[in-house]
């Protein structure tokens, strides 16, 4: 499943403006395009949702690292 959703960084948080239906400990992905009223990144985002670029994520096969592969930056 693929949401695009908007919202604001305040405090060093980023605050959605969407409420959210996920399980409990749902892994997400999260792609951040910062709006700088250009709405290109917006619309760019929009047509990668609705051409179903990124199913491949959705499929187990695609996800080989784990929490212990590479070092914190």
């Amino acid at each position: 499943m693929t949401k695009l959703l908007t919202g604001i960084f305040e405090h060093g948080q980023i605050k959605i403006n969407t409420p959210l239906h996920f399980a409990e400990h749902q892994k997400v992905l999260i792609a951040v395009i910062v709006d700088n009223s250009d709405p290109s990144g917006l619309l760019i985002a929009q047509a990668a949702q609705e051409s179903k670029s990124f199913n491949f994520l959705n499929d187990s096969k695609e996800d080989i690292y784990s929490i212990a592969d590479g070092e914190d930056v």
